[in-house]
């Protein structure tokens, strides 16, 4: 077999890998939104019905008018965007004093902030508490802000610190002759340069916040300040559940994430990819 041929072998073997592992990871997707526009008959029908006969959208209605869900989206839209430009903000000049000062203690502080992200997300849900009792937080979305910002900063920290140690000094130093102040040369010079990993990297983080449910749960207690994640909770019952309804709620809480990352995700491997090179 040539050389030529066998490339094709490969590449064929790649393609049906790939699109096998897409199908298996589609079909749970297809399973919701299949589950989602049927009758609670044909939701627990056994053998399964694939193509209900009956096709109906009242599990949405319900899920809308009902559950109120669209406030619990508003909540989780507030939550994700403030954790994302908190992290954001704070994650860039941190990272970019990782990457470009030398100081006492700095490989200290870079392995410390890399283990503050190993701490167990459950470790921490009793000092949240304590601080949202304290400071008079508890179901309000501001200390699902700071929880949310506290779990994902380390890795926004340790994600921009790869993407500007890929970045030549020389920008930072041509920008300083300029006349331009470490900050200056930061936002003129440096973070454009960086800015499809920091995409990618604030994808990520809206993904994390939208889906988490632990600090949520734990200092949320009503509408007011509880997220997507939390009221979906609520769809299931103690005695029966409505599988289309819940189906419905999960369909809509998938949108929003959906749309961000179809939206942005051209820079989620062009941005990982560059800023991986270096650590």
């Amino acid at each position: 077999m040539s050389g030529r041929s066998q490339s094709l072998v490969w590449r064929t073997v790649a393609w049906l890998f790939l699109l096998g592992y897409l199908l298996i990871n589609l079909i749970p997707v297809g399973w919701l939104i299949d589950t989602s526009i049927k009758t609670d008959a044909d939701a627990v029908a056994f053998p399964p019905v694939v193509f209900p006969a009956q096709l109906t959208l009242s599990a949405f209605d319900l899920a809308l008018n009902q559950f109120q869900i669209l406030a619990n989206i508003r909540n989780s839209l507030i939550i994700t965007g403030g954790t994302t430009v908190c992290c954001a903000l704070l994650g860039v000049v941190a990272a970019y004093g990782f990457s470009r000062f030398a100081f006492p203690g700095r490989q200290f502080l870079i392995v410390l902030v890399i283990a503050t992200r190993m701490v167990a997300p459950i470790a921490m849900v009793i000092p949240f508490l304590v601080l949202a009792r304290d400071l008079e937080l508890f179901n309000s979305k501001m200390i699902l802000v700071i929880a949310n910002t506290a779990l994902n900063l380390p890795f926004v920290i340790w994600m921009m610190k790869g993407f500007f140690d890929s970045i030549p000094t020389e920008l930072d130093e041509a920008a300083r002759i300029d006349g331009c102040s470490h900050l200056e040369a930061l936002w003129r010079v440096v973070l454009p340069v960086a800015l499809p990993g920091l995409a990618a990297t604030m994808i990520l983080v809206f993904v994390f916040t939208w889906n988490e449910f632990l600090f949520a749960w734990a200092l949320t207690s009503n509408l007011a300040a509880e997220p997507l994640t939390v009221a979906l909770k609520d769809f299931i019952g103690e005695q029966v559940t409505s599988w289309p309804l819940f189906s419905a709620a999960g369909v809509l809480a998938m949108i929003p994430a959906v749309v961000f990352a179809a939206i942005f995700q051209r820079y989620i491997v062009a941005g990982l990819g560059a800023g991986g090179v270096k650590g």
